[in-house]
């Protein structure tokens, strides 16, 4: 059965504005955005708690002295130091979007029921792309958006894949940099589709098989030391250099981003919802579709990525 049709089932009920605010059509607008959108099903999410945020304790690194051999009447302030905490607080904010159809446009249409479903569908595809890009891109420079990959992952994780501000072609060796600045292993590498094709092409040109792996809301795609690559039409291929960050401009250059899922997730304080408002005239029926929530990093030595991909 098609989402769409799973919509229909929904709203199929006496009263569509009921319908709407039942349960149900929270779960089948949900399956829509999660439909066909690995980046969203495989990221971890989280409930958040209450409050204006989402707050996690992060373990600041040890001084220079490791942890070493001792014998028992050894001071151990003297050979070893202690780790400390700071706490870090990620501010929920909110993504919404309203839909509206008019009094005709339900007249023309079968029925108020199939006039909702099919703006449901299209409401719920901008959302998605809304929520992408403040994962992947989304600029820190708002204060209505929570900061995305691009300006969380620290320079110190950072590699570019050029020489200064000058782009360099990808390379296995620049990507095996940019992976062995993780403590562990990387869940997936999430580039753009450009860069998709040029990592498929040096696979192809350095090893006799490439690598397929089945993941959630996706077909196989391509794999790389065992991390799934995950694309996103959010990651321009037109990045600028500024610094070691990168903006999305008319420049000739794109990025990869290199997550571990353990230490970063979405904390949820609203799922994604859907209201129907209170009628303001006979002319429109209208809906909100909204959710509070924030991309958490809990341990930034987890994440990488490697930037200034020539894509000229």
């Amino acid at each position: 059965m098609s989402e769409l049709s799973n919509i229909l089932k929904a709203l199929d009920l006496t009263s569509a504005e009921s319908a709407l605010t039942r349960e149900e059509i929270n779960t089948e607008v949900a399956n829509l955005v999660n439909y066909l959108n690995p980046l969203r099903q495989n990221m971890p999410r989280k409930k958040g708690s209450t409050g204006y945020a989402f707050s996690v304790i992060r373990r600041s690194a040890p001084g220079t002295t490791p942890a070493g051999w001792v014998t028992d009447t050894t001071d151990l302030d003297t050979v070893i130091d202690e780790g400390s905490y700071v706490r870090v607080a990620y501010a929920y904010k909110t993504i919404a979007a309203r839909g509206k159809v008019t009094r005709r446009l339900i007249a023309e249409g079968a029925d108020l029921v199939d006039v909702l479903a099919t703006e449901l569908e299209a409401r719920s595809i901008d959302f998605r792309n809304t929520e992408e890009t403040g994962y992947l891109v989304g600029s820190s420079a708002s204060a209505n958006q929570f900061d995305s990959l691009r300006y969380l992952i620290p320079d110190s994780q950072t590699v570019n894949c050029g020489a200064g501000s000058t782009p360099g072609s990808l390379t296995l060796a620049k990507l095996d940099e940019a992976i062995d600045k993780l403590k562990g292993e990387p869940d997936a590498l999430i580039m753009s589709k450009k860069a998709r094709r040029e990592l498929n092409s040096l696979l192809q040109a350095n090893q006799r098989y490439v690598n397929y792996v089945d993941i959630k809301g996706a077909r196989q795609v391509l794999a790389y030391t065992g991390a799934p690559v995950l694309v996103s039409t959010v990651i321009s291929n037109a990045q600028t250099w500024d610094g070691m960050t990168t903006a999305d401009g008319t420049g000739t250059s794109t990025s990869i981003y290199i997550p571990r899922w353990s230490e970063v997730f979405v904390a949820e304080l609203t799922p994604l919802t859907v209201k129907v408002l209170p009628p303001k005239s006979s002319q429109y029926t209208e809906f909100d579709m909204y959710c509070d929530e924030v991309l958490v990093m809990r341990d930034y030595t987890q994440v990488g990525k490697l930037i200034n991909i020539s894509t000229s």
